[in-house]
């Protein structure tokens, strides 16, 4: 099956399905509740980023497309500004796109402009007798994890029905057993234990898909366990963040990340009704993300 999809798969034109039921809830398509979905927002990603990319096109409920839509609006705003921070090389367009978005879209966490929306605090410490520090700091708008997560099942919910697609019945299949999302992660902090050791864990599934798009602003891979119904995904986006987890058997998910160690949090401020912990974030090199590589991939 895999080498079927990706031996179909034209990398510079769309990939289109012409299904029969929704790919995201499952209700009939209809003409009354019909509509064309692009899998990955061609908004979600910087202009002009689809140019000669491939996407997958499906047919989905106008419920289901509108919320994704909803989803991606400020989640795309935050993680192309994110970019534009983190990767100060990216093209003068992606710029200009990231500075458009964050001037014109608003963040659902706070209800302000995304320009508006960044967070600034004070921390005050006592450094030596009747003597304290202050120290002022300031941070880019915030994504809400929620909202990622449930962007990132749609997103998910679409491949799982593409790479399970039926020609005859027109139709795709949907995981068993619930969706488990884990951990993520912005781009300065994508070498922390937890994502090394996800990483470490899925490394030898079986690889059931992988995509990557959108001049690379747009990442996706699922791998199946060795022998139960369990499923391994990683999503990244605008090159700025990263999600990870599980679909399928929820037991089976628990016992990889159960052996995943914590993120270890120190006490920066131990005031009773204001408690303050930090950590000290962890980049990665290149030559260490294996997120998206795998050993079995078909050529």
């Amino acid at each position: 099956m895999l080498e079927k999809i990706l031996s179909d798969i034209n990398k510079n034109k769309s990939v289109r399905l012409n299904n029969v039921t929704c790919t995201y809830c499952g209700v009939d398509i209809t003409k009354n509740n019909d509509s064309k979905e692009h899998v990955i927002g061609r908004k979600f990603v910087p202009k002009g980023a689809f140019d000669n990319q491939w996407n997958l096109i499906v047919q989905a409920c106008k419920s289901c497309n509108g919320k994704k839509s909803d989803l991606e609006n400020d989640i795309s705003a935050i993680t192309l500004d994110l970019c534009s921070k983190f990767h100060p090389d990216v093209s003068e367009l992606v710029i200009i796109e990231s500075k458009r978005k964050s001037d014109n879209c608003f963040s659902r966490q706070t209800k302000k402009l995304v320009k508006n929306s960044s967070i600034s605090d004070k921390i005050t410490l006592p450094f030596c007798k009747e003597v304290e520090m202050n120290f002022s700091y300031q941070a880019p708008a915030q994504l809400d994890d929620v909202r990622c997560f449930d962007l990132a099942r749609y997103h998910l919910m679409a491949f799982f029905y593409f790479i399970t697609f039926n020609d005859k019945t027109m139709k795709g299949g949907f995981w068993q057993e619930g969706y488990h999302p884990v951990f993520q992660a912005h781009y300065s902090d994508w070498g922390n234990v937890q994502q090394i050791s996800f990483m470490n864990k899925v490394r030898d599934w079986e690889l059931r898909w992988k995509g990557i798009t959108a001049n690379g602003f747009f990442k996706i891979i699922i791998k199946k366990h060795p022998s139960k119904k369990c499923w391994s995904w990683a999503l990244e986006w605008n090159k700025s963040y990263r999600l990870v987890g599980f679909f399928g058997c929820r037991k089976t998910a628990e016992e990889v990340v159960k052996n995943i160690p914590p993120l270890q949090w120190k006490v920066l401020n131990n005031e009773q009704e204001r408690k303050q912990y930090y950590r000290e974030e962890n980049t990665l090199d290149a030559f260490d993300d294996i997120l998206f590589s795998v050993s079995n991939e078909t050529k």
